[in-house]
């Protein structure tokens, strides 16, 4: 005899019974699905609702407006591009926005091939509505459960620990730098000398450039980007090479810029690409990897001497080592020796 499974959602009423007393209630679903459905509902109907009207259109400006405030401009846009996906749900209320909703909408965007841009769109809708429920003081309604994953991305090229000598042993600073330091590109055009310590042998990363406009920011991407990287006897001898002919690029600050244009001012990113990485990469007879693989080498090589995890973390300005384990799995020692290792490696 076949079973079949119902769900139940039991909860008590108040004001129904003329001793006052609360009464139970049951409700009986064939799905789960439609028994959560039932259960947020309830709760938001529950919890004082202060904008019964609010839709999903207002709590997403006014999440928006929030992050304009503390992020920086290229990521604000990255959020903006991210909430227009999330159109389709603006008109609904909050207090009738169901996970019915959420998941037919995900898996529009989804059935167009955008797995990944659904996936980040409905991470801004999460964040959005926790915070107005913060504000509001309701409650939050249940997210849908085992949507369309995106398939794995492609594995990024990497230049193996041969290859990454040859853009050392070239002498092009600008190429083999976040070989080097493992630094984002928006650090490396947004260091300046000042942050340059000889002295201490370290660099210290406090600032990055813009990639659209070129300004310099005084903050780093995370708060982990805070950081200073011991500079490994090669990278220190490159750097003392490169400072007597590096072109004068002052920023606004008055502070001297590292990496400038070849006749001096800014260099943008598309200008880096074009003229620096990617004619390097084809002179030397490299594959044309991303400047964000040079990331992934430089902590690929960590792993090859032997560091400890969390000096490697640091390092690379990861918020958690468990970022820092998508790129190796080893137990990686502490800062200056990871770099003399770092040396070992490519000597």
């Amino acid at each position: 005899m076949k079973m079949q499974t119902r769900w139940v959602a039991s909860y008590h009423l108040d004001g129904v019974r003329p001793d006052g007393k609360s009464t139970r209630i049951q409700r009986f679903f064939e799905s789960k699905q439609e028994a959560i459905e039932f259960r947020s509902k309830l709760l938001s109907n529950a919890a004082p609702a202060k904008r019964t009207f609010t839709t999903v259109g207002d709590i997403t400006q006014a999440w928006l407006a929030s992050k304009r405030r503390t992020t920086r401009s290229n990521t604000f846009t990255t959020y903006e591009h991210r909430a227009k996906l999330l159109s389709p749900l603006f008109p609904l209320r909050f207090d009738k926005l169901a996970t019915r909703d959420i998941r037919r909408w995900h898996d529009g965007i989804a059935g167009t091939g955008k797995i990944y841009s659904a996936s980040k769109a409905l991470g801004v809708l999460k964040s959005a509505l926790a915070l107005y429920a913060e504000d509001s003081g309701v409650r939050p309604i249940a997210m849908p459960n085992n949507l369309q994953r995106r398939q794995e991305r492609p594995v990024r090229k990497h230049l193996s620990v041969e290859q990454v000598r040859a853009v050392v042993a070239s002498g092009n600073l600008y190429v083999a730098f976040p070989f080097l330091a493992g630094t984002r590109i928006s650090e490396q055009l947004g260091l300046c000398w000042d942050c340059v310590d000889f002295d201490a042998n370290v660099i210290r990363i406090r600032r990055v450039q813009d990639k659209i406009t070129g300004d310099l920011i005084e903050c780093t991407k995370t708060a982990a980007g805070y950081r200073a990287i011991p500079m490994s006897a090669t990278l220190r001898r490159m750097l003392l090479e490169w400072k007597p002919d590096c072109p004068v690029s002052m920023s606004a600050s008055g502070s001297e810029r590292v990496f400038p244009a070849p006749q001096g001012g800014t260099l943008l990113y598309l200008s880096f690409l074009r003229q620096f990485w990617k004619p390097a990469l084809k002179r030397m007879g490299l594959p044309p990897v991303s400047i964000h693989s040079a990331r992934a080498s430089f902590i690929s090589m960590l792993q090859a001497s032997g560091v400890e995890l969390a000096v490697a973390a640091n390092l690379a300005g990861h918020k958690t080592p468990a970022v820092t384990l998508q790129y190796y799995t080893h137990a990686l020692k502490g800062g200056e020796q990871a770099m003399k290792a770092l040396d070992a490696v490519l000597s």
